[in-house]
């Protein structure tokens, strides 16, 4: 149990810290597939932490919202962190939400060859870059996390997309002020079926793989 849920709110997740790989701060995230991050800088002072930790544990209510969208937009429901709908679909869904609003949207490649847990890690590098350092201190929560997204998406084959929504938080540089964004990650099916085979919790088998996919960016501002 993490440090800094001390003397806060009750919520329904397991919070982990995991100490970065420069040794300059540490991973603060929940156990499971709705992929909430921020990284704990050692030099910030006990007013930044607090404050960080406030707006972590108010973040923790985003993926639900996320979900709550997508169920009232489209009627679907989300299964262990796997999203489906095709891009203009969930970009709806994230844009009916209050203080969801669309930063950016970006192409990208995941291309190597390695076991499925290098993979994983070279994704979440890609998409937590700029706010910590290296996520292989995470490696193994990030293949148990991604191994159960994995089995619901082998066991869905009617789906055309597989994506996954992340949280991240940040803090300004000099004012003391938290930001939350999302990033919604989805590829085509047919283009990510080379990592689905590959299962997280077990195979050490290298294979080549080059999977195109799509990153959506949101800010996030609690409405008042």
């Amino acid at each position: 149990m993490s440090t800094i849920i001390d003397n806060f709110e009750k919520h329904d997740y397991l919070i982990l810290e995991t100490r970065g790989v420069t040794n300059d701060g540490t991973w603060i995230h929940t156990e499971g597939n709705d992929y909430i991050f921020y990284y704990k800088l050692d030099i910030w002072t006990p007013e930044q932490n607090q404050i960080m930790g406030n707006a972590f544990l108010r973040a923790l209510q985003v993926p639900n919202k996320i979900k709550d969208a997508v169920l009232a937009t489209s009627g679907q429901k989300v299964v262990d962190g796997l999203y489906t709908l095709d891009q203009t679909a969930m970009v709806k869904a994230l844009n009916s939400i209050r203080g969801m609003s669309q930063t950016n949207v970006v192409q990208r490649a995941l291309i190597g060859n390695g076991t499925i847990q290098q993979a994983n890690e070279q994704l979440f590098n890609d998409i937590l870059s700029g706010v910590g350092g290296s996520v292989n201190p995470m490696r193994d929560y990030l293949n148990r996390a991604m191994a159960a997204t994995q089995a619901a998406a082998a066991g869905n084959t009617t789906a055309q997309n597989l994506g996954t929504t992340i949280t991240l938080l940040s803090l300004v540089p000099g004012l003391n002020i938290p930001t939350t964004s999302v990033v919604y990650a989805v590829s085509k099916a047919s283009s990510a079926a080379v990592l689905v085979k590959h299962k997280c919790s077990s195979d050490s088998t290298a294979f080549s793989y080059n999977v195109d996919y799509t990153k959506v960016g949101y800010s996030y501002v609690e409405p008042l």
